[in-house]
């Protein structure tokens, strides 16, 4: 379908929801997903409701 599916995103225990942490993920996903000939990136779950914000804010969907 041209989308690479993220199922789950967790992040550990005291990590912190930065900008960088954010636009870098961004970019590392969309990299992947380009590389595997998807032009989309879906990120089903994450584990807190702020990092999910963060990452839609982002353009990740």
């Amino acid at each position: 379908d041209g989308v690479l599916e993220i199922r789950r995103l967790h992040l550990e225990p005291g990590v912190k929801v930065t900008n960088k942490l954010v636009t870098g993920l961004n970019s590392a996903l969309h990299d992947f997903a380009q590389w595997h000939g998807t032009p989309q990136v879906k990120i089903t779950d994450t584990d807190t409701p702020a990092f999910a914000d963060a990452l839609r804010s982002s353009g990740l969907d």
